[in-house]
């Protein structure tokens, strides 16, 4: 991603807004102690339990309304909700109510997303599998306690420890939900607060804009240092490469019975690997959308078809560890938490075949062809952006960035 900002007087108009109360989630590690560990775990044990009942029970009812079309038949969740809760065994009894009711409401909004048209990625819902890397519970009635504690709601006759968090919260207000999650041998507590939010002023004059351009090739980051960090996960991907080696030899050598101590040590370190860099591939996003959003009022972002270039085997690596569409959503909710602009670019728009200067657009049939990864026909280098029309020689992230601009300040002065 290449970042250049551009100071401009523009006019715009920003309606009056009301004080809403936004939710604002804070995720934080957490440390319980071999009691809540094992607390924690049965709990994701249950609320898997819960939705893979709701949605075999969903199932039926939604194949049963497709075929007879009565409306007595047609699931939602308050019918999936009662009818669990009416079915409910002893056992179920040792775990918070609020597990099943926030489990059949994860379910409710995964059948919503498959039915709205505007998510077209989204996929009907399937059972969870208790080997999925990530296993995780919400409930409603978590509290925080002197700033450094979870305490999670327990069922009648059972008394739980208070769980220690790694940081306070960051917002102040009322705490919704708080789902807790478990990657590796780490757990983590996601805390939704509703915060307070303060109203817009009605007009803004004379704000820098920012412009984002996405570039496979590196994460051009201008205004702050993120070398650390980008050297750290090159070196994390070279030590999952060696234990995915060492992972398959041992399968190779012994295809019966490879599972032994070695190989679990092995395959411990490959998934705090894995850890590791997510982990840093969010520090690294968020420090970069703070420090994007710290000083402008209106903020571009190029709209890629990210599916269709991963069809392109040598891009489709690069494509995953870009985070393009990640980075995308995060800039998105940042800027509508501070009341910031956010315009994404048409998806159509040649910001990288245009000329910042005279205004060329290359095309195919343009002497040279149009401006790829390696460069066009006559200039075969990626950062180099050579216009046919005047024959200036431009940056290639910068030209873009530029038109990404005079696209947003175009919109703007509107």
């Amino acid at each position: 991603m290449s970042i250049f900002s551009s100071a401009g007087s523009i006019h715009a108009y920003y309606p009056e807004v009301v004080n809403t109360m936004p939710i604002k989630t804070h995720k934080v590690r957490i440390y319980p102690n071999a009691q809540m560990r094992q607390v924690l775990d049965a709990g994701f044990g249950y609320a898997r339990y819960c939705y893979n009942q709701g949605l075999e029970l969903w199932n039926v009812m939604y194949e049963s309304f497709v075929l007879t079309g009565n409306l007595k038949f047609k699931p939602n969740g308050n019918k999936i909700r009662d009818i669990l809760v009416n079915e409910k065994e002893d056992w179920q009894f040792s775990f918070s109510a609020r597990i099943l009711q926030t489990a059949i409401l994860n379910l409710k909004k995964a059948w919503q997303n498959f039915f709205n048209p505007n998510m077209i990625h989204s996929k009907r819902p399937t059972f969870k599998s208790k080997r999925h890397k990530r296993q995780s519970f919400t409930t409603d009635r978590a509290k925080v306690v002197n700033s450094k504690y979870l305490k999670l709601d327990k069922p009648l006759g059972q008394n739980y420890d208070l769980i220690k968090m790694a940081e306070p919260l960051r917002f102040t207000g009322d705490i919704k939900t708080a789902t807790i999650t478990k990657r590796g041998e780490r757990y983590f507590a996601s805390i939704a607060v509703q915060v307070a939010d303060q109203p817009v002023p009605q007009f803004v004059e004379s704000f820098d804009i920012q412009a984002v351009d996405m570039n496979i090739g590196h994460f051009n980051a201008n205004a702050m240092s993120l070398t650390t960090i980008t050297t750290r996960i090159l070196h994390l991907h070279s030590k999952i490469k060696h234990y995915n080696r060492q992972l398959a030899r041992k399968r190779k050598v012994n295809p019966r019975n490879y599972w032994s101590h070695q190989y679990a040590k092995t395959k411990c370190r490959l998934n705090k690997a894995y850890l590791d860099i997510v982990n840093l591939q969010q520090d690294m996003l968020q420090k970069f959308t703070h420090s994007l959003l710290a000083d402008c009022q209106t903020i571009c972002v190029e709209d890629l078809n990210v599916n269709a270039m991963k069809m392109n085997k040598k891009l489709a690596k690069n494509l995953h560890r870009g985070l393009f569409g990640r980075a995308r959503r995060i800039i998105e909710y940042h800027a509508n938490w501070n009341h910031q602009l956010f315009i994404k670019a048409d998806r159509f728009y040649p910001s990288t075949q245009h000329c910042s200067l005279c205004g060329f657009i290359k095309t195919r049939e343009a002497t040279g062809g149009k401006q790829t990864l390696s460069g066009d026909s006559i200039n075969q280098k990626h950062q180099l952006y050579h216009c046919f029309n005047c024959g200036a020689n431009l940056d290639r992230d910068k030209n873009a960035v530029d038109n990404l601009i005079a696209y947003a300040a175009g919109l703007t002065a509107e």
